[in-house]
């Protein structure tokens, strides 16, 4: 799923990492982007099914013309097209936001278990690394650290799950 979300780009996972370590606001926001994105995916449907009625109403009442068909199924395709981008992209959007917001999430979740194992310092210095992460490998790395100091105290790793 993160590898369509991306694209493949290794830079777009990246952000996607640094977004998560800055430790965005987590399940209001997915709520949110959620519901938006449905929103925003009904209107753009509503309108492409309320056009293809006007349009076929309006060749109701018309004379033919030649030729008037062909310009007619270019603009639906064009509108298609423009609809089907819009909605994928939708998508991407808001499931790489929802990502993030897990991401963020568990990290926060993390270090909160692991602050009564570790120094005020050394809890300063992870809040501090979270914060300037710009890549996945770095984020994957503060992750590894923190569920290595939970599991050697015994403590319980919440897990990571997507959705």
């Amino acid at each position: 799923m993160l590898r369509l979300i991306t694209l493949g780009v290794d830079s777009f996972r990246d952000s996607i990492y640094a977004d998560a370590a800055a430790q965005i606001p987590e399940r209001a926001g997915s709520l949110i982007l959620a519901l938006l994105t449905g929103i925003a995916t009904g209107v753009i449907y509503t309108t492409m099914f309320e056009y293809r009625k006007r349009s076929r109403s309006d060749d109701e009442r018309l004379p033919l013309r030649e030729n008037s068909g062909s310009s007619k199924n270019v603009s639906i395709a064009v509108l298609r097209i423009c609809i089907i981008t819009a909605t994928l992209s939708l998508f991407i959007i808001s499931n790489r936001q929802i990502y993030v917001i897990r991401a963020s999430a568990y990290a926060n979740q993390l270090q909160k278990i692991a602050a009564t194992f570790l120094t005020d310092k050394q809890i300063l210095v992870y809040s501090s690394s979270f914060a300037q992460a710009q890549t996945r490998s770095d984020y994957v790395e503060l992750v590894e650290d923190l569920r290595e100091v939970i599991s050697n105290n015994k403590a319980i790793d919440p897990g990571f799950t997507i959705f």
